[in-house]
């Protein structure tokens, strides 16, 4: 009789293990299918934070929503414009990008006294396109535009233009450069293999700032 309990309770412990473990695998499964849809968008420009509790709770329901922000709001995401750049005069127009702080375009300030005559020069930086339907207010809707403000302080001749680019750099620079751009130089952190993919991107000419200041 002790060994048909013993052998009963056995059975049951195993039943009860399968079935935390299916759950727990169920669990793993609806959150990872989330969490991985959310990463993926994140990786296109959107903003992880404001998007992780969504794909926590729908988890595999999150998915059809991912799908709708690729199709449908992010081809609607238009360049931000903050101050219109001025009537390019005679010279090249360059669109200056801020990817660190406003500080950094000293160095493209540098760059361009070398080239020759600039007629225009618009300085961009990005944001996430979850901030870009946010209103003006919104506190890294701001801090954006004070970087841009920043850097139009180093680039005062010819006065800079300045614009939010929603999503990632090269999402951004596609949306916003067309024929009248001549030149794109990027300032902040980016490698030579990021510089490439968006030339290639633009089908334009994009160099990096050399610093002129050192590290900050």
């Amino acid at each position: 009789m002790t060994s048909s309990f013993v052998e009963t309770g056995h059975v049951q412990l195993v039943a009860v293990v399968g079935t935390v473990s299916w759950v727990v695998l169920g669990v793993l499964a609806w959150v990872g299918s989330g969490v991985t849809a959310a990463v993926v968008l994140h990786r296109r420009g959107h903003d992880l934070r404001s998007l992780l509790g969504l794909a926590l709770v729908f988890g595999p329901l999150f998915v059809p929503l991912a799908l709708d922000y690729v199709r449908h709001r992010e081809p609607a995401a238009r360049p931000i414009e903050l101050c219109r750049t001025p009537t390019a005069r005679r010279g090249a127009h360059v669109v200056v990008v801020v990817l660190g702080d406003g500080h950094d375009a000293a160095d493209a300030s540098a760059l361009l006294d070398r080239l020759g005559p600039i007629g225009a020069v618009t300085v961009v930086t990005t944001i996430d396109f979850q901030t870009a339907e946010r209103p003006d207010d919104d506190p890294v809707r701001m801090a954006a535009a004070r970087r841009l403000a920043a850097a139009a302080t180093f680039l005062h001749e010819p006065p800079p233009g300045r614009v939010l680019l929603p999503g990632t750099l090269e999402q951004g620079l596609r949306r916003f450069v067309d024929r009248r751009h001549d030149l794109v130089v990027v300032t902040g952190a980016i490698d030579e293999w990021g510089i490439e993919r968006v030339s290639d991107a633009l089908r334009l000419p994009v160099v990096l700032a050399p610093s002129t200041t050192g590290p900050r």
